[in-house]
C-alpha cells in the first residue's frame, strides 16, 4: 500500500500504519462468522432442493472449482462429493462439445449470463455421458462474475432414442429404395429375387439367403442367396444345392408351412444347429451362426417361399424392427415376383396369340382363295347348267313329256338356288374380313330405305312397316345395312302366309343401359326349343318348300353384331311371329372378333 504527500510524491506507508487490534479482529471474525451462518441457514432450503432434484448440480466458484456437489452428480457420475469438491470441474469431467467452443460458451455466459446445450462428460468408470446442461454465471452485487451453477440432466436414453429414430428413418429409406429397385425389375424373377438378397445383406448386414418352393411342392429350392463374404456364400450356397431342405423341415421349412415370421438367436453356434435342421446344421457349425431370421414370401395368397437373414457371430441379435423390415422387403419381393410371373404369362400368351393369329391369317389367306376359286371357278359352270336347261325347256318343251318338263324346271331350280348359296357364302366370308370402321349411323333411314327396296322388289305384296323415328348407332354404316336387310328379308319372307303381315323396327334400353335393336314380325314364327341353331350357317328351321332360302342370312347377322362386340338372340312361338334382338357396344369399349 502507497500514500501520497504534500508536493505530489509518494511516500513509503510502512511507517504510518498502525499495528492491528486483536480484541476488533476477533469481533469481526465473530460478525463474520454470524453472518455465514444466518446466510447458511437461509440457503438451507435450497440446498436440500439441490440434493433433492434429478438432475446434476453443480456449483463452482468464477474458476470452475467445484464448491457444491448434490447426490444426483453421485448417480449420474459416480463421484462422492469428498472427492471433487476443491478440484476443477474440467478436469474432473473432461466435458466435450460438438457443436460449440468453450470460447463461444464463455463468451455467452459473460455476455448472456447462461449457456444451453449438449455435451459428452466422463464417469468415474471412464464411460462416456451424454449430457442436456444448462449453465448460469452467479454475480456479485457490483455484476462480477463469483461462480458458475450448472444444472445436468443425464440423456442416454433419448440420445439412444433419436439414435434408434436415425436408423429407422435411414433403413426405411434403404427398403423404400429397394422396393423400387424390385419393382423395376418384374420383367425377371430370377432378376427380382437377386436384388432383393443383395438389398437385404446390404442393409442388415447378414446373409440372405431366398428359397422357393420347387415343382414337387415340398422340396425348396435356392432362388438367390448373397453374403458380404463372397467365400461363406459360395459354400451356403453349395451345401444347400446338395441336401435341399424340404417344406417342414428345420426353421426356414417351418417358415414356409406355418407362413409365420421367426427370429433365434444363440450365444454358440451349437445352440441354433438343431433348430436349422440337416441343411443347415454344418454351415452353422462353421460359419458361427449365432442368429437367424425368416419370413415367408407369399403371393396371391399362397406361400411360394422364405426370406432368411442369417446373422454371424460379433453382432447383436436380430430385433423385433429388423423382423418387420424384412416382413415389408418379402411383401414389395413377393409382389414383384408375382408381378414377373404375370409378365412371363402375359408374354406367353402374347407368343401363343401371335401363333393364333398367324394360324387364322393363313386360314384366312386360304378361305380368300377359295372363295376366288367359288367366284370364279363355280359360277361359270352354274350359269352354263341353268342357261342350257332354260334353251332346252323352251326348245323342246312341245316334244318331251310332263315328267322330263319338270325335271328340267327343278334342275333350273337348283342351279339357282346353288347360286344363291354360293353368293351368300361369299358375302359371310366377306363380313369376316370387312374392316370395321365405326360411325354414327342413321338407323332409321337405313331401315326406310332397306324396306323401300323390299317394297319395290316384291310389288304385289303390301306389308306394313313401322320403324321408330330417331334410332342412331356408333357401328359400321356397310355392315349394319347388311345385318338390317338380312333381318327384314327374313320378316318378309316369313309373313308371306299372313293375310295383314307388319314388320316393326325399334330400340330399347336393357338393364345394362345397352341399346337393344329389335325386328319384330307376325309372321311363322317358330319353336324355341330349336333357337339355338337359327345363327348357325345351313341351318334352317322350315323346309325350303315352305319358306325358300340358304340358310346363311342369320348367320351372317350374328357375325356382324359379335364383330361389333355385341350379341344377338330371338324370341318366337309357332305361328305367333318371331322378334329378333341384337346390342352394339359403343366404340371403345369393346370390339368383337373377326368370328
Amino acid at each position: 500500500m502507497r500514500t501520497f504527500r504534500h508536493g505530489g510524491e509518494w511516500s513509503d506507508p510502512i511507517s504510518f500504519v498502525a499495528p492491528p487490534d486483536p480484541a476488533a479482529e476477533l469481533e469481526r471474525l465473530r460478525a463474520e462468522n454470524a453472518w455465514l451462518r444466518r446466510e447458511a441457514e437461509a440457503l438451507r432450503p435450497q440446498v436440500e432442493l439441490a440434493r433433492s432434484l434429478t438432475d446434476a448440480v453443480v456449483l463452482t466458484d468464477a474458476t470452475f472449482v467445484i464448491r457444491s456437489w448434490n447426490d444426483a452428480c453421485r448417480r449420474i457420475y459416480g463421484y462422492d462429493a469428498v472427492e471433487v469438491l476443491g478440484r476443477s470441474l474440467r478436469e474432473v469431467l473432461e466435458t466435450e462439445f460438438a457443436d460449440v467452443t468453450r470460447e463461444e460458451i464463455a463468451r455467452r455466459l459473460l455476455e448472456l449470463g447462461r449457456w444451453r446445450g449438449e455435451c459428452l462428460q466422463k464417469h468415474r468408470d471412464g464411460h462416456r455421458v451424454p449430457i442436456s446442461s444448462a449453465v448460469s454465471a452467479v454475480r456479485d452485487a457490483h455484476g462480477a462474475i463469483v461462480g458458475y451453477v450448472a444444472v445436468n440432466r443425464d440423456i442416454t436414453n433419448e440420445v439412444a432414442a433419436r439414435e434408434r429414430a436415425r436408423r429407422d428413418g435411414e433403413r426405411a429409406m434403404q427398403v423404400a429404395r429397394l422396393a423400387e429397385e424390385l419393382a423395376g425389375a418384374a420383367l425377371s424373377v430370377a432378376r427380382v429375387l437377386d436384388l432383393c438378397a443383395e438389398g437385404v445383406a446390404r442393409i442388415f448386414g447378414d446373409g440372405a439367403v431366398i428359397l422357393l418352393r420347387g415343382p414337387a411342392d415340398d422340396v425348396l429350392e435356392l432362388a438367390a442367396s448373397h453374403d458380404p463374404e463372397p467365400g461363406r456364400g459360395a459354400r451356403t450356397r453349395e451345401v444347400m444345392r446338395a441336401i435341399p431342405p424340404r417344406a417342414g423341415e428345420g426353421f426356414v421349412g417351418r417358415v414356409i408351412v406355418t407362413g409365420e415370421p421367426l427370429m433365434r438367436a444363440a450365444d454358440e453356434p451349437e445352440g441354433l444347429a438343431p433348430l436349422l435342421g440337416e441343411t443347415f446344421r454344418d454351415a452353422a457349425m462353421s460359419h458361427d451362426v449365432r442368429a437367424v431370421a425368416g419370413v415367408p414370401l407369399a403371393a396371391r395368397g399362397r406361400v411360394i417361399g422364405a426370406l432368411l437373414c442369417v446373422r454371424f457371430g460379433g453382432r447383436p441379435p436380430h430385433q423385433p424392427d429388423d423382423l418387420r423390415d424384412l416382413q415389408n422387403v418379402a411383401a414389395h419381393a413377393a409382389l414383384a415376383v408375382a408381378n414377373a410371373r404375370l409378365h412371363l404369362e402375359a408374354w406367353q400368351t402374347q407368343a401363343a396369340l401371335r401363333g393364333r393369329t398367324r394360324e387364322l391369317e393363313l386360314a384366312m389367306e386360304e378361305l380368300e382363295a377359295v372363295a376366288y376359286s367359288v367366284s370364279h371357278d363355280v359360277r361359270a359352270p352354274l350359269r352354263s347348267i341353268e342357261g342350257l336347261a332354260q334353251l332346252i325347256e323352251d326348245d323342246c318343251a312341245a316334244v318331251l313329256p310332263e315328267e322330263p318338263r319338270d325335271w328340267l324346271r327343278r334342275l333350273r331350280a337348283a342351279s339357282v338356288h346353288l347360286a344363291a348359296l354360293v353368293d351368300a357364302l361369299l358375302a359371310l366370308s366377306r363380313v369376316s374380313r370387312w374392316p370395321l370402321r365405326r360411325q354414327p349411323v342413321d338407323v332409321t333411314s337405313l331401315v326406310e330405305e332397306l324396306a323401300s327396296e323390299l317394297a319395290r322388289r316384291v310389288p304385289m305384296r303390301a306389308v306394313a312397316v313401322v320403324i321408330a323415328p330417331g334410332l342412331t348407332a356408333d357401328a359400321d354404316a356397310a355392315l349394319l345395312r347388311i345385318a338390317f336387310a338380312n333381318l327384314l328379308d327374313n320378316a318378309w319372307k316369313f309373313t308371306g302366309r299372313v293375310a295383314a303381315p307388319r314388320v316393326e323396327v325399334g330400340c330399347t334400353r336393357d338393364d345394362a343401359d345397352r341399346a337393344v335393336f329389335s325386328v319384330r314380325d307376325n309372321g311363322a314364327g317358330f319353336d324355341m326349343a330349336f333357337a339355338a341353331r337359327l345363327f348357325e350357317p345351313f341351318e334352317r328351321l322350315h323346309r325350303q318348300e315352305e319358306f325358300p332360302g340358304t340358310g346363311i342370312g342369320l348367320a351372317t347377322v350374328s357375325r356382324i353384331v359379335r364383330r361389333h362386340g355385341g350379341e344377338v338372340w330371338a324370341d318366337a312361338a309357332p305361328g305367333r311371329g318371331a322378334t329378333f334382338s341384337f346390342t352394339v357396344t359403343a366404340a371403345g369399349r369393346a370390339d368383337g372378333g373377326d368370328g
